[in-house]
């Protein structure tokens, strides 16, 4: 715990606190009872996902914890009820906006899942920081060229199959955009040359495909730079992968097709959708909101 800053609770529906080690490179989120219970039945193929899909997009969890905190020491367990210690229950995930050439903060942070309703942030909060969502990304698109678009596409493809066999929905793209600095163009183009030299020496049997392939997949892990501004980068990873579609969910899909001004609810508007349904819908906004 004493590498660990923030304590702060999240801007999503869920209210989960939110910690980041030192060095920004991990962050960890208390978790709910059915998120732990989902979690516990999907690791195994979660962890398989993860090593038969190196360049997967989603968030990689590290570890889960139960941290019993003592009450008088810390500010956010104040309000548990009168116990000499409060406990919460943390996943440790990779920092999905932990780049090596880019700073801590982007100059805009986006939660996109391809659904319109009540996916608006207050533009006076937007400009101060806080994460957009899909309306505030309405007339803005990712610039990354046709190669590195379609291999992009592809990897979420996979990871959505993955989700979508098993029951999950409710999971965003969370995309930064950074202005990058001065030295952080020079090591881009720096660790372009190198990979550049590794393909002409080639490894055995490799096509020259595979070898951009892999080439294209460390680009998506170290940022994306903007084919219309150079100073623009990107960062990006799927997160919130913990959500079932559970009997609380069914029923917000049942409550907003019946409560719908037209009669029934649109899929292109609402979140709660089933998960099918929820992963076409994403990858259709990826493919549109991607050039």
């Amino acid at each position: 715990m004493l590498g660990l800053t923030g304590g702060k609770t999240g801007e999503g529906k869920s209210k989960m606190l939110f910690f980041q080690s030192y060095d920004k490179r991990f962050v960890c989120k208390t978790v709910k009872r059915g998120e732990l219970d989902y979690f516990r039945k999907i690791s195994e193929s979660l962890y398989y996902h993860y090593i038969s899909n190196p360049s997967t997009l989603l968030c990689r969890f590290y570890g889960l914890y139960r941290i019993s905190v003592p009450r008088n020491e810390s500010g956010f367990a104040e309000s548990a009820t009168k116990r000499k210690h409060h406990t919460f229950i943390v996943v440790v995930m990779n920092n999905c906006l932990k780049s090596p050439l880019f700073g801590h903060r982007p100059i805009a942070l986006y939660d996109l899942k391809g659904s319109s309703k009540n996916r608006m942030t207050p533009e006076h909060e937007f400009a101060k920081g806080k994460c957009g969502k899909d309306n505030n990304f309405a007339k803005e698109k990712m610039y990354v060229g046709p190669e590195t678009r379609a291999r992009f596409l592809k990897l979420c493809d996979i990871d959505v199959h993955f989700l979508r066999t098993h029951q999950i929905m409710d999971y965003s793209l969370l995309l930064g955009v950074y202005l990058k600095r001065p030295q952080s163009v020079a090591k881009m183009k720096e660790r372009a040359i190198m990979r550049r030299k590794r393909r002409r020496l080639g490894r055995g049997g490799e096509s020259e495909a595979a070898r951009r392939v892999d080439e294209l997949d460390a680009s998506f892990r170290e940022g994306l730079s903007c084919t219309r501004d150079e100073k623009i980068g990107y960062v990006f990873g799927i997160i919130d992968i913990l959500q079932d579609y559970d009997l609380k969910k069914r029923a917000e899909t049942l409550y907003k097709a019946k409560s719908g001004k037209d009669g029934g609810y649109s899929k292109s508007k609402v979140s709660a959708i089933p998960p099918r349904d929820y992963g076409l819908r994403f990858l259709k906004y990826m493919a549109k909101k991607t050039e």
